[in-house]
């Protein structure tokens, strides 16, 4: 049996079918096409410097006032109305060492002293009294002491006279009744100069006692007068004539700015670094010379207070000023340097490096590429022309090349263009 023909139309299609699922295929299994590159980051522009160990004066900034090394406030010792008052009580007058400088009235005072002295008047006059009562019953002790003794032998006597019968017994009688009144007198006399020495001592008793109120008067009256316990200025006047003082009432402040003390605050911390001997620059702003600077002034470290201030925790460091021809006020404002030595180390600018989240970076550079490195800077440091410097206490090392400038650019592991300084001929 012959077979049946395809039709072409059956045969174009079979033929359409085979072609296109031929072409998915390859259109299904086709490479990716390539993912074009980003381009190389750009070189970031920098300057540079190599660093280098260098040693600093290293010094440590403060601030304080100055007050005067002697001052005091003057008081009323007594109480009293202000009899007088001297011209030199005034504010900014000068004045001496013991100095009168205010006196009370004190008419009662002196009418307490005649009492007084008239009291010590007639308390030694009953002393000479009492002397010249003891020098009599001394006499009359002396002549009974001396007849006493002449009547006991004239009775002893009698007495053996009158047992041999040369003598009656009336005359041995009358001898020892002589000798008794003898010695009656002798003890009389003897009991009349005792009670004379203890009025003596009475009355030198009371001479002492009149001496100790004259001497109580004279102390009062000598603090009714106030007087300048030093040389130096009134710096306050608290008092005017004709007001009433009581015991403690403040009569005028008095400074001495012969010597000046300065107080400087000293951070928590920086007290350590401070040893003795250090030298101490101190510098007054509001005080010009002719040619425009503030006046300065070099003093020896003082004493370091060993309690900090309870607010700032400070600790105060006092040195001593001398202030010649009174050419500073008390209560200027100072400002101080302390030298502390030399410190030596790797310094860097605030603008040589860079902070980040992490903490301060430094853009070291090396063969081309930058590297953003972790340092540990120390305390500021600021140097004589007011420029910031700071010790580098770890990550950096002698010899390295940093980046110090346009900080911001560089990547970590990027490249860098390191731009050469121009000369100053090619600024012009």
């Amino acid at each position: 049996m012959a077979a049946k023909a395809t039709s072409p139309w059956v045969s174009g299609l079979l033929v359409v079918v085979v072609v296109g699922l031929i072409f998915g295929a390859l259109w299904v299994s086709r490479p990716d096409p390539p993912i074009p590159l980003a381009p190389a980051p750009a070189a970031a522009p920098v300057h540079v410097r190599t660093l280098a160990a260098e040693a600093r004066p290293e010094r440590l900034r403060a601030y304080g006032e100055t007050s005067p090394v002697r001052h005091a406030l003057l008081a009323a010792d007594q109480s009293g109305l202000v009899h007088w008052r001297a011209p030199q009580l005034e504010v900014g007058e000068q004045v001496e060492a013991g100095q009168e400088l205010l006196r009370l009235d004190a008419g009662r005072l002196e009418q307490q002293r005649a009492q007084a002295q008239a009291a010590v008047e007639v308390a030694e006059a009953q002393v000479e009294l009492a002397r010249g009562e003891l020098r009599a019953a001394e006499a009359e002790q002396a002549a009974a002491a001396e007849a006493e003794p002449l009547a006991r032998r004239e009775a002893e006597r009698q007495e053996q006279l009158a047992a041999s019968g040369d003598v009656p017994e009336s005359v041995r009688d009358r001898a020892q009744q002589a000798w008794v009144e003898a010695r009656g007198r002798l003890q009389v006399a003897e009991a009349a100069a005792a009670a004379a020495a203890i009025a003596v001592d009475g009355a030198r008793t009371g001479v002492a006692q009149a001496q100790q109120n004259l001497a109580a008067v004279e102390d009062e009256l000598s603090r009714v007068v106030v007087r300048a316990p030093f040389a130096g200025e009134i710096a306050q006047v608290h008092v005017e004539e004709g007001a009433w003082l009581a015991p403690g009432s403040p009569v005028a402040a008095l400074v001495d700015r012969s010597s000046l003390r300065v107080r400087l605050s000293i951070p928590n911390g920086a007290d350590l670094r401070i040893q003795q001997g250090a030298r101490v620059l101190l510098e007054f702003p509001a005080f010009r010379l002719e040619d425009g600077t503030a006046l300065q002034r070099e003093v020896e470290l003082g004493r370091l207070s060993p309690k900090a201030q309870p607010m700032s925790r400070a600790r105060t460091l006092e040195c001593v000023l001398p202030n010649q021809e009174d050419q500073l006020p008390a209560g200027a404002f100072v400002e101080a340097t302390v030298m502390l030595g030399e410190r030596s180390g790797i310094w860097l600018r605030p603008s040589e490096y860079r902070l980040d989240p992490a903490g301060a970076r430094a853009v070291v550079v090396q063969e081309g590429r930058a590297e953003l490195r972790p340092i540990r800077l120390g305390r500021a440091w600021i140097g004589a022309d007011g420029s910031t410097w700071h010790p580098v206490l770890a990550g950096l090392r002698a010899g390295e090349t940093i980046a110090t400038d346009n900080l911001e650019s560089p990547v970590d592991g990027g490249p860098v263009l390191v731009l050469e300084d121009l000369p100053p001929t090619a600024l012009r």
